[in-house]
This record gives C-alpha cells, sequence and structure tokens, in this order.
C-alpha cells in the first residue's frame, strides 16, 4: 500500500525526492563542520566535492530532477 502512495501522490514522491538529494548534503556539511571547528583547513579534493554537490543540487532545483548514481 505504500508504494501505491508514492507512485500515485506526486507530493510524497516530491518528499521522497528533496530527502534524497539533500541527505548527501547534510552528511557533507556535518563532516566539514566538524573539520573547520577543530581549525583545519579543507583540502582540495574537499571543496571538489561540495562544488560536484552544489552543482547536484542546483541541478535539482532547476530541474526539478534527481539523477540516480
Amino acid at each position: 500500500e505504500a508504494d501505491i502512495q508514492i507512485e500515485t501522490s506526486p507530493h510524497i514522491r516530491r518528499m521522497l525526492q528533496n530527502t534524497e538529494i539533500l541527505l548527501p548534503i547534510y552528511l557533507k556539511l556535518t563532516e566539514l563542520m566538524v573539520k573547520l571547528s577543530e581549525n583545519k583547513k579543507l583540502t582540495d579534493k574537499e571543496l571538489e566535492e561540495v562544488s560536484k554537490l552544489q552543482k547536484g543540487l542546483n541541478e535539482h532545483i532547476d530541474k526539478r530532477e534527481v539523477s540516480i548514481d
């Protein structure tokens, strides 16, 4: 029954999509916040990861789609 509700309700589907795109961003933000709170500098790789997440979020905002990688 839950599967049918997700398939037929655009609002529930949107909440699921938003959650799927935001969880990795929240995780990365918390990792970076801990590192910065320890007065450590971000590496080039970490900055690249943030840029990639920002790009994905901007695409999601523009298209309202989630790409499955």
